[in-house]
């Protein structure tokens, strides 16, 4: 086992690249290191323009996508009554004041190759999550307050928002799903789970089931892809599954679909459900 030490803050994202030949970590401290499978550090991006708060790597290699908050240096102000100043203005000790600018919440594309950003644009709101389709083309963005947003990454635009879903106090996680990957699901703070068509945007299917508090996070079985899974303040993780009878996903809004720890409390089995 080995102990990695290279970052002087909070280490907030962690993905391998698709190939396994290494994995990159993202930090607070504005540092996005490369390393090798072995742990020994390849590459370190340092003093980048973002505090990461999460980062994914695009299949084909080619990409990083990172979101986080923007660094705005403290500046120095002349003489104030601190105690009239605003919240963003306090002392630094010696009877000046410093103005603490709000953080800028941004979102970054960099040519994984080259390290240059190819995209580098500024949100309203805190980004949580990010996630990279299968073909590398889109790239899905947890957007508070309650959106996500679907970026193209060939295009460099923004394709589509999907909404309704609660998050503006917590992390939630969203991913794309279904035997093409043209589902986009995301936990929520209303202990939801929201399943859209990610081609128009139309919301599919609220699924209830989870306990108080927030679904935080989903993930998409890889290999059977009418399958994926839930997880949430109330303790539990709950997979859920389309009936193979649907024909595919495409009829996802009107399935039957349970939490497996929900079988014996709905009078359900293995052998209802079709596992």
């Amino acid at each position: 086992m080995k102990t990695l030490e290279n970052h002087a803050e909070t280490v907030s994202a962690l993905v391998w690249l698709p190939d396994g030949s290494g994995f990159m970590s993202g930090s607070l401290d504005r540092k996005i290191i490369l390393w090798d499978k072995e742990g020994e550090l390849r590459e370190s991006w340092n003093d980048i323009a973002i505090r990461v708060t999460d980062a994914a790597v695009t299949p084909d290699v080619r990409r990083l996508v990172a979101v986080g908050m923007g660094y705005n240096p403290p500046t120095a102000l002349a003489r104030v009554n601190v105690r009239d100043a605003s919240p963003l203005i306090v002392s630094n000790g010696d009877g000046n004041a410093v103005a603490l600018r709000s953080p800028e919440n941004r979102m970054i594309i960099y040519d994984l190759k080259t390290r240059q950003v190819e995209l580098s644009v500024h949100m309203e709101g805190e980004l949580t999550s990010v996630k990279i389709s299968e073909d590398s083309r889109y790239a899905l963005i947890n957007h508070a307050p309650d959106e996500i947003h679907l970026w193209d990454l060939e295009e460099f635009r923004l394709t589509r928002k999907f909404t309704e879903l609660q998050q503006g106090h917590y992390v939630i996680r969203s991913c794309f799903g279904g035997i093409t990957g043209n589902f986009v699901i995301s936990g929520s703070e209303d202990r939801n789970v929201y399943v859209w068509h990610r081609d128009t945007g139309l919301l599919l299917e609220v699924l209830e089931g989870h306990g108080l508090g927030s679904v935080n996070s989903v993930a998409w079985n890889p290999r059977k892809k009418r399958m994926f899974a839930s997880c949430s303040d109330d303790n539990t993780i709950r997979v859920w599954e389309a009936p193979v009878s649907a024909g595919g996903l495409l009829g996802v809004r009107y399935l039957c679909v349970r939490g497996r720890d929900d079988w014996k409390e709905k009078g359900q089995s293995k052998a209802t459900l079709g596992l």
